[in-house]
Protein backbone atom coordinates (compact mmCIF):
# COMPACT_ATOMS: atom_id res chain seq x y z
CA UNK A 1 0.00 0.00 0.00
CA UNK A 2 1.50 3.30 -0.89
CA UNK A 3 2.09 6.48 1.65
CA UNK A 4 -0.90 7.97 -0.63
CA UNK A 5 -3.57 5.34 -0.65
CA UNK A 6 -2.72 4.37 3.51
CA UNK A 7 -3.43 8.36 4.05
CA UNK A 8 -6.66 8.19 1.97
CA UNK A 9 -7.50 5.35 4.16
CA UNK A 10 -6.68 7.05 7.22
CA UNK A 11 -8.09 10.33 7.02
CA UNK A 12 -12.12 9.72 6.76
CA UNK A 13 -11.45 7.55 10.04
CA UNK A 14 -9.55 10.14 11.78
CA UNK A 15 -12.92 12.09 11.15
CA UNK A 16 -14.96 9.92 12.05
CA UNK A 17 -12.94 9.36 15.29
CA UNK A 18 -13.18 12.90 16.12
CA UNK A 19 -16.80 13.32 16.96
CA UNK A 20 -16.62 11.21 19.56
CA UNK A 21 -13.31 11.64 20.88
CA UNK A 22 -11.92 13.45 23.65
CA UNK A 23 -10.11 17.10 23.04
CA UNK A 24 -7.26 15.18 25.05
CA UNK A 25 -7.34 11.96 23.35
CA UNK A 26 -7.59 12.74 19.99
CA UNK A 27 -3.92 14.79 19.37
CA UNK A 28 -2.80 11.41 20.66
CA UNK A 29 -4.89 9.24 18.19
CA UNK A 30 -3.51 11.96 15.46
CA UNK A 31 0.01 11.10 16.70
CA UNK A 32 -0.38 7.60 16.48
CA UNK A 33 -1.90 7.45 12.99
CA UNK A 34 0.37 9.47 11.52
CA UNK A 35 3.58 7.40 13.01
CA UNK A 36 2.06 4.26 12.32
CA UNK A 37 1.11 5.33 8.58
CA UNK A 38 4.65 7.07 8.24
CA UNK A 39 7.94 5.73 9.38
CA UNK A 40 7.68 2.28 9.73
CA UNK A 41 6.63 2.64 5.44
CA UNK A 42 9.53 5.46 5.26
CA UNK A 43 12.09 3.61 7.00
CA UNK A 44 12.15 1.05 4.47
CA UNK A 45 12.29 2.99 1.70
CA UNK A 46 14.92 5.57 3.15
CA UNK A 47 17.16 2.15 3.48
CA UNK A 48 16.09 1.12 -0.20
CA UNK A 49 17.68 4.01 -1.01
CA UNK A 50 20.72 4.57 1.17
CA UNK A 51 21.78 1.25 -0.70
CA UNK A 52 20.76 2.30 -3.79
CA UNK A 53 23.00 5.64 -3.27
CA UNK A 54 26.12 3.17 -2.16
CA UNK A 55 26.03 1.04 -4.89
CA UNK A 56 25.51 3.82 -7.44
CA UNK A 57 28.53 5.50 -5.59
CA UNK A 58 30.64 2.53 -6.14
CA UNK A 59 30.04 1.79 -9.65
CA UNK A 60 30.94 5.60 -9.84
CA UNK A 61 34.31 5.22 -8.29
CA UNK A 62 34.98 1.93 -10.61
CA UNK A 63 34.26 4.23 -13.95
CA UNK A 64 35.99 6.80 -12.40
CA UNK A 65 39.64 5.09 -11.60
CA UNK A 66 39.11 3.89 -15.48
CA UNK A 67 38.63 7.02 -16.58
CA UNK A 68 41.55 8.76 -14.79
CA UNK A 69 43.94 5.96 -15.66
CA UNK A 70 43.74 6.82 -19.42
CA UNK A 71 43.68 10.12 -19.56
CA UNK A 72 47.11 9.86 -18.42
CA UNK A 73 47.82 7.98 -21.37
CA UNK A 74 46.12 10.38 -23.61
CA UNK A 75 44.37 8.09 -25.78
CA UNK A 76 40.88 8.58 -26.87
CA UNK A 77 39.22 5.05 -27.38
CA UNK A 78 35.48 4.17 -27.78
CA UNK A 79 35.74 2.39 -24.49
CA UNK A 80 36.66 5.53 -23.09
CA UNK A 81 33.66 7.25 -24.33
CA UNK A 82 31.62 3.77 -23.00
CA UNK A 83 32.94 4.66 -19.66
CA UNK A 84 32.62 8.16 -19.43
CA UNK A 85 28.92 7.29 -20.85
CA UNK A 86 28.09 5.13 -17.80
CA UNK A 87 29.64 7.47 -15.55
CA UNK A 88 26.94 10.00 -16.73
CA UNK A 89 24.36 7.73 -16.52
CA UNK A 90 25.47 6.44 -13.14
CA UNK A 91 25.89 10.32 -11.89
CA UNK A 92 22.14 11.17 -13.26
CA UNK A 93 20.77 8.31 -11.25
CA UNK A 94 22.84 9.17 -8.13
CA UNK A 95 21.34 13.07 -8.31
CA UNK A 96 17.67 11.21 -8.87
CA UNK A 97 18.01 9.34 -5.70
CA UNK A 98 19.32 12.05 -3.60
CA UNK A 99 16.64 14.13 -4.63
CA UNK A 100 14.24 11.56 -3.91
CA UNK A 101 16.22 11.08 -0.34
CA UNK A 102 15.87 14.85 0.17
CA UNK A 103 11.86 14.99 -0.26
CA UNK A 104 11.39 11.65 1.70
CA UNK A 105 13.25 13.37 4.69
CA UNK A 106 11.03 17.10 4.15
CA UNK A 107 8.20 14.96 4.06
CA UNK A 108 9.53 12.73 7.22
CA UNK A 109 10.39 16.47 8.95
CA UNK A 110 7.13 17.59 8.25
CA UNK A 111 5.47 14.39 10.18
CA UNK A 112 7.31 14.66 12.68
CA UNK A 113 6.21 18.28 12.93
CA UNK A 114 2.72 17.64 13.06
CA UNK A 115 3.09 15.00 15.69
CA UNK A 116 4.39 17.38 17.98
CA UNK A 117 2.01 20.26 17.23
CA UNK A 118 -0.72 17.42 18.72
CA UNK A 119 1.77 16.58 21.56
CA UNK A 120 2.17 20.62 22.66
CA UNK A 121 -1.66 20.92 22.38
CA UNK A 122 -2.29 17.69 24.36
CA UNK A 123 0.43 19.10 27.04
CA UNK A 124 -0.89 22.36 27.31
CA UNK A 125 -4.52 20.51 27.95
CA UNK A 126 -2.22 18.00 30.75
CA UNK A 127 -0.65 20.82 32.41
CA UNK A 128 -4.05 23.02 33.11
CA UNK A 129 -5.73 19.95 34.38
CA UNK A 130 -3.23 19.30 36.58
CA UNK A 131 -2.36 23.03 37.25
CA UNK A 132 -6.82 22.61 38.28
CA UNK A 133 -6.28 20.00 41.07
CA UNK A 134 -3.10 22.00 42.72
CA UNK A 135 -6.20 24.68 42.94
CA UNK A 136 -8.62 22.73 43.80
CA UNK A 137 -6.56 21.17 46.62
CA UNK A 138 -5.61 24.21 47.62
CA UNK A 139 -8.90 25.78 48.22
CA UNK A 140 -9.75 22.91 50.21
CA UNK A 141 -6.81 22.54 52.59
CA UNK A 142 -8.32 24.59 55.54
CA UNK A 143 -12.24 23.48 55.60
CA UNK A 144 -11.20 19.80 56.73
CA UNK A 145 -7.98 17.74 56.79
CA UNK A 146 -7.63 14.59 54.98
CA UNK A 147 -7.51 12.52 58.20
CA UNK A 148 -10.10 14.08 59.96
CA UNK A 149 -12.53 13.76 57.10
CA UNK A 150 -11.59 10.39 57.49
CA UNK A 151 -12.41 9.91 60.57
CA UNK A 152 -15.59 12.05 61.00
CA UNK A 153 -17.07 9.08 59.18
CA UNK A 154 -20.59 7.50 60.88
CA UNK A 155 -19.53 4.24 60.17
CA UNK A 156 -16.51 1.82 58.75
CA UNK A 157 -17.66 1.44 55.48
CA UNK A 158 -18.01 5.39 54.57
CA UNK A 159 -14.43 5.82 56.32
CA UNK A 160 -13.16 3.08 54.04
CA UNK A 161 -15.20 5.00 50.74
CA UNK A 162 -13.58 8.34 52.20
CA UNK A 163 -10.22 6.98 52.32
CA UNK A 164 -10.64 5.21 48.72
CA UNK A 165 -11.52 8.46 47.40
CA UNK A 166 -8.81 10.34 48.77
CA UNK A 167 -5.78 7.52 47.60
CA UNK A 168 -8.07 7.76 44.18
CA UNK A 169 -7.28 11.84 44.06
CA UNK A 170 -3.60 11.52 44.85
CA UNK A 171 -3.07 8.63 42.25
CA UNK A 172 -4.86 10.82 39.96
CA UNK A 173 -2.66 13.81 40.38
CA UNK A 174 0.35 11.42 40.13
CA UNK A 175 -0.66 9.80 37.04
CA UNK A 176 -1.64 13.07 35.42
CA UNK A 177 2.35 14.27 36.37
CA UNK A 178 3.48 11.31 34.98
CA UNK A 179 1.87 11.70 31.77
CA UNK A 180 2.88 15.14 31.29
CA UNK A 181 6.81 13.91 31.72
CA UNK A 182 5.96 11.08 29.49
CA UNK A 183 4.79 13.97 26.97
CA UNK A 184 7.70 15.92 27.67
CA UNK A 185 10.05 13.35 27.22
CA UNK A 186 7.84 12.45 23.74
CA UNK A 187 8.75 16.50 22.66
CA UNK A 188 12.41 16.29 23.09
CA UNK A 189 12.39 12.68 21.63
CA UNK A 190 10.75 14.13 18.22
CA UNK A 191 12.74 17.18 18.55
CA UNK A 192 15.72 15.78 18.53
CA UNK A 193 14.83 13.27 15.68
CA UNK A 194 14.56 15.94 13.60
CA UNK A 195 17.84 17.92 14.44
CA UNK A 196 19.54 14.54 13.14
CA UNK A 197 16.86 14.31 10.02
CA UNK A 198 17.46 17.94 9.29
CA UNK A 199 21.33 17.52 9.20
CA UNK A 200 20.94 13.99 7.02
CA UNK A 201 19.43 16.41 4.72
CA UNK A 202 22.02 18.64 4.59
CA UNK A 203 24.68 16.23 4.18
CA UNK A 204 22.18 14.91 1.09
CA UNK A 205 21.80 18.37 -0.34
CA UNK A 206 25.76 18.99 0.07
CA UNK A 207 27.09 15.60 -1.94
CA UNK A 208 23.95 15.95 -4.59
CA UNK A 209 25.81 19.93 -5.42
CA UNK A 210 29.11 18.26 -5.86
CA UNK A 211 27.73 15.26 -8.18
CA UNK A 212 26.31 18.01 -10.36
CA UNK A 213 29.45 19.71 -10.63
CA UNK A 214 30.91 16.48 -11.45
CA UNK A 215 28.27 15.81 -13.91
CA UNK A 216 29.35 19.16 -15.72
CA UNK A 217 32.92 17.79 -15.70
CA UNK A 218 31.90 14.41 -17.23
CA UNK A 219 29.68 15.88 -19.61
CA UNK A 220 32.69 18.01 -20.62
CA UNK A 221 35.07 15.31 -21.13
CA UNK A 222 32.39 13.33 -22.61
CA UNK A 223 32.47 15.90 -25.59
CA UNK A 224 36.20 16.40 -25.89
CA UNK A 225 36.65 12.29 -26.55
CA UNK A 226 33.91 12.34 -28.69
CA UNK A 227 34.91 14.98 -30.92
CA UNK A 228 38.32 13.07 -31.44
CA UNK A 229 36.51 9.61 -32.15
CA UNK A 230 33.86 11.79 -34.98
CA UNK A 231 37.56 12.75 -36.97
CA UNK A 232 38.53 9.09 -36.83
CA UNK A 233 35.01 7.50 -38.80
CA UNK A 234 36.59 5.74 -41.10
CA UNK A 235 38.62 3.79 -38.36
CA UNK A 236 35.48 3.19 -36.36
CA UNK A 237 33.70 2.31 -39.34
CA UNK A 238 35.91 -0.44 -40.21
CA UNK A 239 36.40 -1.69 -36.80
CA UNK A 240 32.31 -1.41 -36.49
CA UNK A 241 32.08 -4.17 -39.36
CA UNK A 242 34.79 -6.35 -37.77
CA UNK A 243 32.96 -6.36 -34.44
CA UNK A 244 29.81 -6.91 -36.25
CA UNK A 245 31.04 -10.10 -38.07
CA UNK A 246 32.43 -11.63 -34.91
CA UNK A 247 28.94 -11.36 -33.33
CA UNK A 248 27.53 -12.55 -36.11
CA UNK A 249 30.13 -15.92 -36.06
CA UNK A 250 29.93 -15.92 -32.23
CA UNK A 251 25.96 -15.73 -32.10
CA UNK A 252 26.21 -18.32 -34.98
CA UNK A 253 28.34 -20.79 -33.23
CA UNK A 254 26.33 -20.65 -29.72
CA UNK A 255 23.29 -21.56 -31.43
CA UNK A 256 24.86 -24.33 -33.44
CA UNK A 257 26.23 -25.72 -29.95
CA UNK A 258 22.92 -25.21 -28.13
CA UNK A 259 20.98 -26.99 -30.64
CA UNK A 260 22.77 -29.91 -30.62
CA UNK A 261 22.62 -30.16 -26.68
CA UNK A 262 18.99 -29.72 -26.70
CA UNK A 263 18.71 -32.45 -29.52
CA UNK A 264 20.95 -34.59 -27.47
CA UNK A 265 19.34 -34.32 -24.59
CA UNK A 266 15.88 -34.72 -26.49
CA UNK A 267 17.37 -37.92 -27.38
CA UNK A 268 18.39 -39.24 -24.05
CA UNK A 269 15.25 -38.49 -22.18
CA UNK A 270 13.51 -40.48 -25.26
CA UNK A 271 15.92 -43.19 -24.72
CA UNK A 272 14.85 -43.04 -21.20
CA UNK A 273 11.37 -43.29 -21.73
CA UNK A 274 11.53 -46.46 -23.90
CA UNK A 275 13.54 -48.03 -21.07
CA UNK A 276 10.93 -47.18 -18.60
CA UNK A 277 8.13 -48.40 -20.61
CA UNK A 278 10.33 -51.91 -21.18
CA UNK A 279 11.07 -51.70 -17.07
CA UNK A 280 7.16 -51.65 -16.27
CA UNK A 281 7.04 -55.29 -17.00
CA UNK A 282 8.56 -57.39 -13.97
CA UNK A 283 11.21 -59.45 -13.99
CA UNK A 284 11.46 -63.28 -14.07
CA UNK A 285 11.00 -62.84 -9.79
CA UNK A 286 7.82 -61.07 -10.23
CA UNK A 287 9.87 -57.99 -9.09
CA UNK A 288 9.79 -54.31 -10.45
CA UNK A 289 12.69 -52.61 -12.07
CA UNK A 290 15.63 -50.60 -10.03
CA UNK A 291 15.45 -46.90 -11.34
CA UNK A 292 18.31 -46.75 -13.70
CA UNK A 293 21.27 -44.28 -13.94
CA UNK A 294 19.05 -42.34 -16.72
CA UNK A 295 16.67 -41.45 -14.23
CA UNK A 296 19.21 -40.18 -12.25
CA UNK A 297 20.44 -38.02 -14.73
CA UNK A 298 17.33 -36.60 -15.49
CA UNK A 299 16.65 -35.32 -11.71
CA UNK A 300 19.84 -34.00 -11.45
CA UNK A 301 19.72 -32.27 -14.59
CA UNK A 302 15.66 -30.81 -13.61
CA UNK A 303 17.49 -30.07 -10.26
CA UNK A 304 19.78 -27.80 -12.12
CA UNK A 305 17.54 -26.16 -14.03
CA UNK A 306 14.96 -25.28 -10.90
CA UNK A 307 18.13 -24.22 -9.07
CA UNK A 308 19.74 -22.02 -11.37
CA UNK A 309 16.37 -20.47 -12.49
CA UNK A 310 15.33 -19.85 -8.45
CA UNK A 311 18.61 -17.53 -8.12
CA UNK A 312 17.26 -14.93 -10.66
CA UNK A 313 18.26 -11.90 -9.20
CA UNK A 314 20.93 -12.83 -7.28
CA UNK A 315 23.82 -14.71 -9.03
CA UNK A 316 27.34 -13.41 -8.30
CA UNK A 317 29.11 -11.12 -10.96
CA UNK A 318 31.27 -13.11 -12.97
CA UNK A 319 34.27 -10.55 -12.39
CA UNK A 320 35.32 -9.26 -8.53
CA UNK A 321 35.29 -5.42 -9.71
CA UNK A 322 34.39 -4.22 -13.06
CA UNK A 323 31.30 -1.77 -14.45
CA UNK A 324 29.06 -2.03 -17.67
CA UNK A 325 29.85 -0.61 -21.02
CA UNK A 326 27.56 -1.49 -23.00
CA UNK A 327 24.35 -3.52 -21.55
CA UNK A 328 22.07 -6.00 -23.46
CA UNK A 329 19.81 -5.28 -26.54
CA UNK A 330 20.38 -2.85 -29.60
CA UNK A 331 21.87 0.59 -29.00
CA UNK A 332 22.82 3.33 -31.50
CA UNK A 333 26.88 3.68 -31.80
CA UNK A 334 28.81 5.70 -29.16
CA UNK A 335 30.11 7.94 -31.92
CA UNK A 336 28.69 6.55 -35.65
CA UNK A 337 25.50 8.51 -36.48
CA UNK A 338 22.20 5.75 -37.08
CA UNK A 339 24.17 3.30 -36.71
CA UNK A 340 22.61 0.40 -34.35
CA UNK A 341 25.00 -2.04 -32.13
CA UNK A 342 23.55 -5.47 -30.83
CA UNK A 343 24.58 -6.87 -28.00
CA UNK A 344 23.60 -10.37 -26.85
CA UNK A 345 24.65 -10.03 -23.66
CA UNK A 346 27.08 -7.45 -21.57
CA UNK A 347 30.25 -6.07 -21.77
CA UNK A 348 32.18 -5.51 -18.11
CA UNK A 349 35.04 -3.24 -18.41
CA UNK A 350 37.70 -5.09 -15.78
CA UNK A 351 41.17 -4.70 -15.06
CA UNK A 352 43.75 -6.13 -17.19
CA UNK A 353 44.39 -9.72 -15.86
CA UNK A 354 40.87 -9.85 -13.73
CA UNK A 355 40.00 -13.31 -13.44
CA UNK A 356 36.15 -14.49 -14.14
CA UNK A 357 34.37 -17.27 -12.61
CA UNK A 358 30.97 -18.97 -13.24
CA UNK A 359 28.22 -17.40 -11.74
CA UNK A 360 26.50 -20.94 -10.79
CA UNK A 361 27.21 -24.50 -10.63
CA UNK A 362 27.55 -26.46 -13.84
CA UNK A 363 29.64 -28.31 -16.32
CA UNK A 364 31.83 -27.02 -19.14
CA UNK A 365 30.00 -27.89 -22.45
CA UNK A 366 32.71 -26.14 -24.78
CA UNK A 367 35.89 -23.84 -24.94
CA UNK A 368 36.23 -22.33 -28.69
CA UNK A 369 37.67 -19.39 -30.14
CA UNK A 370 35.84 -16.72 -32.68
CA UNK A 371 37.90 -14.09 -34.41
CA UNK A 372 37.65 -10.91 -32.06
CA UNK A 373 36.14 -12.81 -29.15
CA UNK A 374 39.35 -14.72 -28.72
CA UNK A 375 38.32 -17.79 -26.34
CA UNK A 376 34.55 -18.65 -25.03
CA UNK A 377 33.65 -21.15 -22.34
CA UNK A 378 29.94 -22.22 -22.46
CA UNK A 379 28.55 -23.67 -19.18
CA UNK A 380 26.17 -25.59 -19.02
CA UNK A 381 23.31 -25.22 -15.80
CA UNK A 382 20.39 -27.79 -17.44
CA UNK A 383 18.22 -25.63 -19.62
CA UNK A 384 20.41 -22.43 -18.76
CA UNK A 385 24.03 -21.41 -20.36
CA UNK A 386 25.92 -18.69 -19.41
CA UNK A 387 28.73 -17.60 -21.93
CA UNK A 388 32.23 -16.17 -21.27
CA UNK A 389 33.97 -14.81 -23.68
CA UNK A 390 37.56 -12.06 -24.73
CA UNK A 391 39.45 -14.75 -22.93
CA UNK A 392 43.13 -15.82 -22.30
CA UNK A 393 44.46 -18.72 -20.25
CA UNK A 394 41.06 -20.73 -20.20
CA UNK A 395 41.65 -22.70 -16.87
CA UNK A 396 39.00 -25.82 -17.31
CA UNK A 397 38.08 -27.88 -20.20
CA UNK A 398 34.92 -29.89 -21.25
CA UNK A 399 33.13 -32.03 -19.19
CA UNK A 400 35.25 -29.99 -16.18
CA UNK A 401 32.15 -29.67 -12.83
CA UNK A 402 32.32 -26.04 -11.92
CA UNK A 403 31.02 -24.77 -8.45
CA UNK A 404 29.80 -20.89 -8.44
CA UNK A 405 32.52 -18.67 -8.17
CA UNK A 406 34.78 -21.21 -9.35
CA UNK A 407 37.52 -19.55 -12.19
CA UNK A 408 37.29 -20.06 -15.52
CA UNK A 409 40.31 -18.18 -16.37
CA UNK A 410 41.38 -14.59 -17.19
CA UNK A 411 40.27 -11.37 -19.24
CA UNK A 412 42.27 -11.15 -23.03
CA UNK A 413 43.51 -7.43 -23.77
CA UNK A 414 43.31 -5.42 -26.56
CA UNK A 415 46.33 -3.74 -26.83
CA UNK A 416 45.85 -1.34 -29.48
CA UNK A 417 42.41 -0.15 -27.82
CA UNK A 418 43.95 -0.99 -24.47
CA UNK A 419 41.00 -2.41 -23.32
CA UNK A 420 40.29 -5.32 -21.06
CA UNK A 421 35.86 -5.79 -21.86
CA UNK A 422 34.77 -9.64 -20.89
CA UNK A 423 31.62 -10.06 -22.91
CA UNK A 424 28.79 -12.55 -20.50
CA UNK A 425 25.65 -13.98 -21.68
CA UNK A 426 22.84 -16.02 -20.39
CA UNK A 427 20.81 -18.02 -22.69
CA UNK A 428 17.77 -20.13 -21.89
CA UNK A 429 17.42 -22.91 -25.02
CA UNK A 430 17.76 -21.07 -27.85
CA UNK A 431 16.56 -17.63 -26.49
CA UNK A 432 19.02 -15.16 -25.42
CA UNK A 433 18.33 -13.42 -22.06
CA UNK A 434 19.52 -10.04 -20.44
CA UNK A 435 22.13 -10.96 -17.94
CA UNK A 436 21.84 -7.90 -15.74
CA UNK A 437 18.14 -9.56 -14.56
CA UNK A 438 20.37 -12.37 -13.52
CA UNK A 439 23.02 -10.90 -11.61
CA UNK A 440 22.44 -9.48 -8.23
CA UNK A 441 22.23 -5.97 -7.82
Amino acid sequence: MSIKTLREWITPLYLRGSRWLSKGVRPLLHMGLLLLAFPALAQTSKEDLKREREAKQKEIGQTKKFINENKTKQKKTVTMLQALNSQINHRERLINNMERQVNMLETEIDSLNRGIADLEANLAVQRQRYAQMVVDDYKNRNKYSKISHVFASKNMHQALKRLKYLQTLSESRTKQLQQIRETQAQLNDRRNKILGIKSDKEEVITSKEGEKKELQLDKKEQQVVFQELKSKEKELARKLREQKESVRRLDGAIAEIIAREIEAERRRREEERKRAEANKKPDSAGKPAKKTEVNIKTAEYDKLTADFSGNRGRLPWPVENGFVISTFGIHPHPTLKNIMVPNNGIDISVNRGAKIRAVFGGTVKHVFSVPGMEKCVMVNHGDYYTVYCHLDNVTVKPGDKLSTKQVVGTVHTDEEEDRTVLQFQVWKGSAKMDPQDWLAR
